[in-house]
């Protein structure tokens, strides 16, 4: 009862918070249709979301539609259809941080956590002073079966928590966090297994078969607490991470992923390499235990079924080029089958012909965390980022060029040891590009020759977060447990290192990760 009284304060919070002079859309017929949702929405649910999703129709960039839409379904308890609304409200405002925390907190309530983890992680980058992003995340990264990682997220919420009406919450979040710490004790105390380090699992970056992804639902426990009165931000427009450009078209013509072929699972280093490799220290235990990118167990047979069926739908609206459905059945179809290499590939190219060059770009990332070797993935992912690279030179945005030099400034103060310099400078690199995923693994570099290993950990899954290709944040973990005497996880992310395929993979950082292999493997 107390998750589903918040739940109505979440709802009625976000409606205040929409000035009404931001929901006039240009287009009358998406105005009137909204207007005419909105007088049904206390009274007739299924017409009023049919009316925002008339509005949405008439006018794709109707923020304020999507919103609505989404708050309706989720006030109404249908998640997944919340979910999808505030996904379109994200890609039309990325930083806005009442569309990216709603978006995460609907994928909470849908039990997709591992996506949810990525979106909560993102708000609180959005809004880092906000308690309620990190219990948030730290509810869905144990949902998830991220432990570690939810102990120090449910901190930083106690740290953060003062509000006098939430210190409920706050005893909740402490003792979760005292029984997380109390069974990690007991794990590290239970004696090692028998077999050698070097039999590891391979990494979730190996080549998978054509039809191998990422997560979405992964059925989790139920009743995770609810933070009470959640106070939502005002849904001002962000500076833009991803800018959203005009639609031109992707070319759909690409090879799909099922019929890549599988090479062995050493691919070859890209010619880049990383300013930000992780530097040598001499740590100690770090503090949270990383992961790579989630994955999820394979559909069953009616999954696949439903998934090859939505596949069908999409490409049948993609052709008609109504993208708003074909993106959407292209979703379902990731839904059901959550490992189908193909209807990322799709996503990403519908994304792309309906000018969403930030929602391609992440597609495309998820094929290639899934496969690769997937050479059209790559061909696409390229083009991606040149058009969103140009779209926003083009509309005058010079964040792309003024985060890069700051970076570089970043890089060199870094190989001089100025290591308080190097992240000032990264730090004004994030301020113009809130996605530049290299510089977390360039933060997390510094954090290891500070080490502050909890630190270092944490951006180089923020680093994973924003670009799942990287290859560099592996190798930092690698780094860190290795110098912090855990033989085992070393190993580990080591092998993910060299299973990965990153643009930012080296030949010296590579010879490095397989000396120390073969040294840990004595």
């Amino acid at each position: 009862m107390v998750g589903r009284e918040w739940v109505v304060c979440l709802v009625l919070s976000l409606v205040v918070a929409v000035p009404t002079a931001q929901a006039q859309s240009k287009n009358p017929a998406a105005q009137a249709a909204k207007q005419k949702a909105d007088g049904l929405a206390g009274s007739n649910a299924d017409g009023a979301a049919a009316g925002y999703a008339e509005a949405l129709k008439a006018d794709p960039s109707f923020f304020e539609a999507a919103m609505a839409l989404g708050e309706l379904e989720f006030n109404r308890d249908r998640y997944t259809p919340a979910a999808d609304a505030f996904y379109t409200a994200v890609q039309l405002r990325p930083n806005d941080g009442s569309a990216r925390y709603n978006f995460a907190y609907a994928l909470r309530k849908a039990g997709r956590f591992p996506e949810a983890v990525e979106n909560y992680r993102v708000y609180t980058q959005i809004k880092p002073r906000d308690p309620d992003g990190y219990f948030g995340l730290a509810e869905s990264e144990v949902a998830a079966g991220m432990k570690k990682e939810a102990v120090g997220d449910y901190k930083r919420y106690i740290e953060l928590e003062k509000r006098p009406t939430e210190q409920e919450w706050v005893q909740k979040a402490r003792a979760s966090m005292e029984k997380i710490e109390k069974e990690l004790k007991e794990l590290a105390a239970a004696p090692p297994p028998a077999a050698k380090p070097a039999a590891q699992p391979q990494p979730a970056a190996q080549p998978q078969p054509a039809a191998q992804p990422q997560p979405a639902a992964q059925p989790q426990p139920a009743a995770q607490p609810q933070p009470a009165a959640q106070p939502q931000p005002a849904a001002q427009p962000q500076p833009a991470a991803q800018p959203q450009p005009a639609a031109q078209p992707q070319p759909a013509a690409q090879p799909q992923p099922a019929a890549q072929p599988q090479p062995a699972a050493q691919p070859q280093p890209a010619a880049q390499p990383q300013p930000a490799t992780p530097a040598q220290a001499e740590p100690a235990a770090p503090a949270a235990q990383p992961l790579p990118p989630p994955t999820s167990a394979p559909a069953t047979p009616d999954g696949q079924q439903a998934a090859k069926q939505s596949l069908k739908d999409g490409d049948a609206y993609l052709g008609a080029k109504n993208f708003p459905k074909a993106l959407g059945a292209y979703r379902h179809a990731i839904e059901q089958d959550p490992r189908s290499e193909e209807a990322f590939f799709k996503l990403g190219l519908g994304s792309a012909q309906a000018g969403d060059f930030g929602g391609a770009t992440a597609a495309f990332e998820r094929v290639l965390y899934l496969n690769p070797n997937n050479t059209a993935a790559k061909q696409n992912l390229e083009r991606a980022r040149s058009r969103l690279g140009a779209a926003a030179r083009a509309a005058g945005d010079q964040s792309f060029e003024l985060a890069e030099a700051a970076f570089n400034k970043g890089a060199q103060k870094m190989a001089n040891h100025d290591y308080v310099g190097a992240l000032a400078s990264f730090d004004e690199a994030l301020r113009y590009r809130q996605d530049f995923a290299l510089c977390y693994v360039a933060r997390g570099t510094v954090f290891v020759s500070l080490r502050d290993y909890r630190r270092a950990v944490s951006e180089y899954n923020k680093a994973l977060t924003f670009d799942a290709t990287l290859s560099s944040p592996y190798f930092g973990m690698a780094e860190v447990y290795r110098l912090s005497g855990d033989r085992q996880s070393a190993m580990s992310y080591y092998q993910r290192f060299l299973a990965s395929n990153g643009r930012d993979k080296d030949a010296a950082t590579t010879e490095r990760a397989q000396r120390w292999m073969a040294e840990l493997s004595k």
